[in-house]
């Protein structure tokens, strides 16, 4: 089974707002096709990564979490320090 990881992204271009989702590829072929888009000026960071057992279900619950910081119900972003993202992974 490939690894499963959960991320938590920054982008200069959005401060203040993070992305939280995951992965069955690389890290970094994901962060490469979100930094594609031509909607973004600047590519995104990795502010903190970890492989996890069930990123469907850990994504989901991270989402939940912080839903009342969702910027959009429709997208993975957040209005919230990145940090008490990787708090609540380090759980």
């Amino acid at each position: 089974m490939p690894n499963q990881i959960i991320y938590v992204l920054t982008n200069q271009a959005m401060p203040g707002y993070v992305k939280i989702g995951k992965t069955t590829t690389s890290l970094e072929q994901r962060i490469t096709e979100l930094s594609r888009s031509t909607s973004i000026p600047f590519p995104f960071d990795c502010h903190f990564a970890c492989i996890v057992r069930d990123a469907h279900t850990a994504e989901q619950l991270l989402h939940h979490a912080f839903g009342d910081n969702r910027a959009n119900p429709r997208r993975e972003f957040f209005r919230i320090d990145p940090e008490r993202v990787v708090s609540a992974l380090k759980f």
